[in-house]
């Protein structure tokens, strides 16, 4: 599955996605060996100022209420 182009465009392939799916998490994964590092942060960055605000208003959710419990997060000391 590959999440290309602008901040909408991923936008809507995450809404799509859970219109056939209706899941409430979403993995993204990004290849940094082959980007400069500055485009990376970039894009990371455009994946929390654009992106996830933009689907929290689709789907109406708030900040805690798709935050994964302490128990499942992977990062979780």
């Amino acid at each position: 599955m590959v999440f290309a182009g602008s901040g909408n465009e991923v936008t809507d392939r995450i809404l799509h996605l859970h219109s056939l799916l209706g899941h409430t998490r979403q993995i993204l994964q990004m290849d940094v060996g082959g980007m400069p590092h500055a485009t990376y942060l970039k894009a990371f960055e455009l994946l929390g100022t654009d992106v996830l605000p933009q689907l929290r208003k689709e789907l109406g959710w708030s900040p805690t209420s798709w935050a994964p419990s302490r128990a499942t997060c992977a990062c979780a000391t």
